[in-house]
């Protein structure tokens, strides 16, 4: 029997053992978007300088990377995060990833109201 516990009890380091734990299933979900909220604080604590900089990326980069995970099981396998299956997560994590390459300050707008959204 799974336990679930509610993510928001959880802390950072308690969040990314269950983010990133094999294999990567549906129930994940729930911490997925809680980890990806907890990321975007971070981000809105920064300035808008920083934002577009830096700091900013290394957010970016942590909610790519949580959302690469599960949309890819294996080499030739895809995962339960799909663009039919979850568009929300899956164009947050189009954003995301191209953030962590290229800061846009509409894409940033844009990833925090799918985040601020996601249920």
């Amino acid at each position: 029997m799974t336990v679930h516990i509610n993510p928001k009890h959880l802390d950072m380091s308690e969040l990314r053992q269950k983010v990133w734990a094999k294999p990567s299933t549906p129930d994940v979900r729930p911490y997925l978007i809680e980890y990806m909220r907890r990321e975007m604080d971070r981000a809105r604590a920064l300035t808008n300088r920083e934002l577009l900089s830096g700091k900013g990326g290394d957010v970016s980069a942590n909610i790519c990377g949580a959302l690469i995970w599960p949309s890819v099981v294996a080499d030739d396998e895809i995962g339960w995060l799909t663009e039919k299956s979850e568009p929300e997560l899956s164009r947050a994590l189009d954003l995301a990833c191209k953030l962590d390459v290229d800061d846009d300050q509409a894409a940033w707008d844009e990833l925090f109201q799918i985040v601020e959204k996601l249920q």
